[in-house]
């Protein structure tokens, strides 16, 4: 009987090993970025998401095997904020956490965001949004799809079934999210404003038809996102080299309390995942409404060309 009770106890301590090892293998990320070979090595024990807008052609011009797609358009969705209607903001907990669930998410389980040629920026959002809700083992691959695909690494058309997955949305990091209040305290807080957007629409030469004002918020300092992606590496992030060297060069400060916005909290999204988990600046918020908020109020501050 004792030996029978040893045997037992010894089996269920192997299973134990067995499932407790999967576990740590499972949790382990490199960290916010990686690589197609990393993902080529690890990719049966990640959870793979591809956002993209047009979702036909995660069919029509195939996926990495494994992925999930998810629709970029409804991540986002209109919201009432001080009697306006704002586009393009974070959808609510509940409806984010059915989404991601119907995607296959799991409370523990590492996420890998993928997304296609010319969409990196729907990834740092996607990104930005779990993170806000508040799961935690979340990396990009470097390249996207598009990587994937031209180092032949396999792709397939079909859509295959996905596990509903058991993912718990909390209430919303808000050290995560600026409001429009910490826009408007911002220099009286020793924080630096960083606009997202290109320098015609941060000067004022143009705008956004839904933006009601041309211009940049008051105070704030240009950092186009498109410099932070490699145009000769298939958008791929630029090497943490050439950042820092930007960021010399436009007078931003990696280690300053900072705030991103953009027309829509889209491209502030790539300043907010460069600034706070490339360089790991901490006090880094995305300001979700960006200038679809702030230019609806006509007395918020703008400088530019145009006024």
């Amino acid at each position: 009987m004792k030996k029978q009770n040893r045997i037992g106890l010894l089996s269920l301590l192997a299973i134990s090993l067995v499932f407790f090892s999967g576990l740590l293998r499972a949790a382990h990320l490199p960290g916010p970025l990686v690589s197609t070979e990393w993902l080529t090595e690890n990719k049966n024990d990640v959870t793979l998401l591809d956002i993209r807008a047009n979702t036909k052609s995660f069919v029509g011009r195939g996926h990495i095997p494994g992925a999930s797609v998810v629709d970029f358009k409804l991540i986002r969705a209109e919201r009432v904020i001080d009697g306006r209607k704002v586009p393009a903001m974070q959808i609510g907990k509940m409806d984010f956490e059915k989404m991601m669930r119907s995607s296959g998410v799991d409370n523990d389980k590492p996420v890998v965001i993928t997304y296609p040629e010319g969409a990196v920026i729907f990834a740092t959002r996607l990104y930005w949004s779990l993170k806000y809700y508040g799961h935690q083992h979340i990396s990009i691959l470097d390249g996207g799809t598009t990587k994937w695909f031209r180092e032949r690494r396999g792709f397939e058309k079909q859509v295959q079934p996905v596990a509903r997955g058991d993912f718990s949305a909390t209430n919303g990091d808000d050290s995560l999210l600026a409001s429009r209040e910490d826009v408007l305290n911002a220099e009286k807080q020793g924080v630096q404003l960083l606009d997202a957007r290109s320098q015609a629409f941060y000067l004022g030469t143009v705008k956004k038809s839904s933006v009601k004002k041309a211009g940049h918020i008051q105070g704030a300092k240009p950092f186009p996102q498109g410099l932070l992606e490699d145009p000769m590496g298939i958008n791929s992030f630029t090497s943490a080299t050439t950042i820092n060297n930007l960021l010399a060069v436009l007078d931003v400060d990696k280690s300053k309390p900072t705030i991103t916005y953009c027309n829509s909290g889209l491209q502030a999204a790539g300043n907010w995942f460069v600034m706070h988990e490339l360089l790991g600046n901490k006090n880094t918020k995305l300001y979700d409404g960006s200038m679809l908020e702030w230019a609806a109020d006509k007395s918020s501050p703008v400088e530019g060309v145009c006024c």
